[in-house]
């Protein structure tokens, strides 16, 4: 959604939930103004086969919530949750990651799978907090803590189990809350992924570089801890960075692994 409303993180705030911005095709808060009219999943396949990528990740969910397929999760109430492609609401009335999914495979590319535990503005959840914001803005759904968790542990396990074998999932900020022991036990059927900040909930995890530069800022490296070996799991470190300066949103991931002697 980010891509429509703002280029930057969070893509959607208070500022732009109802009204639209002045660069943006629409109010953040509107599953509609995520329009990408000429979507050609086959020619991303194309263009990463061209220089040699062997595997793609897309952001299923990032901050404001809105997800790039259908998800037939509902909240407690019963109500569906509409801040997504494919529902009545929606331009893209095709699932996204599904379409994603087929272009890699045909390609014999990996395909993988960003999604925030985070935040998700929709939720009024931030730093894996529900309840955020004391003002809900209208279009937002406030829920509890353990509605959030619960939606979100549903949302992943069709992202798991509903798209073929995964080559990466990325968990960007960590997973938070009670959550994590729920997280191992649905990604079992994804053993042959990695998982970028993964440590401690799938077996081949991943850890982060520490900033988007594409450098590790001065900190030490190491492939069993974080900041030091403190570690028994074996956690190769990647880099992200920016395709643009500035840290915009427009992100180009790219895992490097280190081989240490």
């Amino acid at each position: 959604m980010a891509s429509f409303v703002k280029n930057g993180d969070p893509g959607c705030d208070a500022s732009n939930w109802l009204t639209k911005a002045p660069t943006a095709a629409g109010p953040s808060g509107d599953p509609a103004t995520f329009n990408p009219t000429q979507l050609d999943t086959d020619q991303w396949a194309e263009a990463y086969k061209s220089f040699g990528v062997k595997g793609a990740v897309i952001t299923a969910k990032h901050g404001c919530g809105h997800l790039l397929w259908p998800t037939k999760v509902a909240f407690d109430d019963g109500s569906p949750y509409t801040y997504c492609v494919g529902k009545k609401d929606s331009a893209i009335k095709q699932d996204v990651l599904a379409l994603f999914s087929a272009s890699m495979e045909k390609a014999n590319i990996t395909h993988g799978f960003y999604y925030s535990f985070t935040n998700n503005f929709y939720m009024n959840v931030a730093s894996h907090v529900a309840g955020h914001s004391k003002t809900v803005l209208k279009g937002q759904v406030n829920v509890s803590q353990a509605e959030f968790e619960r939606i979100a542990l549903a949302q992943v396990k069709e992202l798991w189990s509903n798209y073929g074998q995964l080559g990466e999932i990325w968990f960007d900020g960590g997973y938070g809350g009670d959550v994590g022991p729920a997280i191992k036990k649905l990604i079992q059927n994804q053993k042959l992924a990695v998982g970028f900040g993964g440590a401690g909930v799938i077996d081949s995890p991943v850890g982060w570089v520490g900033t988007e530069s594409g450098l590790p800022g001065g900190r030490e490296i190491w492939s069993i801890g974080n900041t030091a070996p403190t570690q028994s799991t074996w956690q190769p470190v990647a880099c992200d960075t920016t395709l643009q300066i500035g840290d915009t949103w427009y992100i180009l991931a790219c895992v490097v692994f280190r081989e240490d002697a």
